[in-house]
């Protein structure tokens, strides 16, 4: 791991990126709050969770273990009762 940081790298592109693909995504999540009622986005913000664990899993090849299941279950679980309930 510390090898791989000590090779060079072309640091620039890389902040650039990260502070443009911040940037972005605070747009959109802005954006999403302003054309939609804020509780609804907010309901729908904290099933970021379910995406982490979906791109963990694909990319990083991080476990699935049944209590990362377990979270992403209660999540979609309470994003459907919420919509049930709220008449959406």
């Amino acid at each position: 791991m510390v090898r791989e940081l000590k090779q060079p790298r072309d640091w620039r592109i890389l902040i650039i990126a990260s502070v443009l693909g911040t940037y972005i995504s605070m747009m959109l999540w802005l954006g999403g709050y302003k054309h939609t009622d804020a509780i609804i986005a907010s309901v729908l913000n904290e099933t970021s969770i379910v995406f982490i664990v979906l791109f963990a899993w694909l990319f990083l090849k991080e476990e699935v273990n049944r209590r990362r299941l377990a979270g992403v279950v209660l999540a979609f679980l309470g994003v459907i009762v919420f919509v049930y309930n709220s008449g959406g």
